[in-house]
């Protein structure tokens, strides 16, 4: 039964409001530490949610990565006992095979590894009265964009300083901006341009402006 805060007295209300805003606040560190600290965008596929199609099982140098970073706050005795798998008689048993690449480590395990070090949020996967699934819109938002557009790529040739062309190469089908430029440079590439100057990609919905030199190697 769920009680209703209102309902109760205004010292467990203050209870509740003190044990809300230390929670927020630990969150809110957790929260800091894995974006600015651990660099959240350049983590590795294994960082992922389980949900997320790039996800993809850590390897043991990446385990012992994680391990080795724990153990410096704690032991491995102490993570065992976190992790809920602590053997008397040996208790980094299954630490050390995970690490050593013996044994597969349950995602479930894995991904308390990485709570624990900072390496990762994790949030409830409550799905909302709309039916939304909060936890996935950033893989499912990168997921959409993965779905090809149409690109016309304005082009113009440099030669030894100056203008040589310049025409557009339209119905480019790319992912995104840099991969329809790209794809540009390497057309023109075959026709032997010794540097090409992009001088912008224009999307179907957006506009960007995007210069730079390549070189034919």
């Amino acid at each position: 039964m769920t009680t209703k805060v209102l309902d109760l007295s205004l010292e467990k209300q203050q209870e509740i409001i003190d044990l809300y805003e230390t929670d927020c606040e630990l969150v809110y560190q957790h929260v800091a530490m894995v974006h600015f600290s651990n660099d959240s965008l350049n983590q590795p596929d294994c960082y992922r949610n389980i949900d997320d199609p790039d996800y993809k099982a850590p390897t043991p140098e990446e385990i012992t990565d994680v391990v080795n970073y724990l153990a410096k706050v704690h032991s491995k005795t102490i993570i065992s006992k976190m992790l809920g798998i602590f053997e008397p008689k040996d208790p980094n048993r299954k630490i050390n095979k995970w690490c050593k690449g013996e044994s597969k480590i349950p995602y479930t395990t894995w991904r308390l590894m990485l709570i624990f070090a900072g390496r990762v949020v994790q949030v409830n996967q409550v799905t909302l009265p709309d039916g939304t699934k909060p936890w996935r819109h950033s893989f499912d938002e990168k997921n959409t964009q993965i779905v090809k557009r149409k690109y016309c790529v304005e082009v113009e040739y440099t030669e030894g300083g100056g203008i040589v062309d310049s025409y557009q190469l339209s119905n480019i089908s790319a992912v995104s901006t840099d991969d329809a430029i790209q794809q540009a440079v390497e057309i023109v590439q075959q026709n032997e341009t010794e540097e090409v100057n992009i001088l912008n990609c224009n999307a179907e919905l957006t506009y960007e402006r995007d210069s730079r030199n390549y070189r034919k190697s």
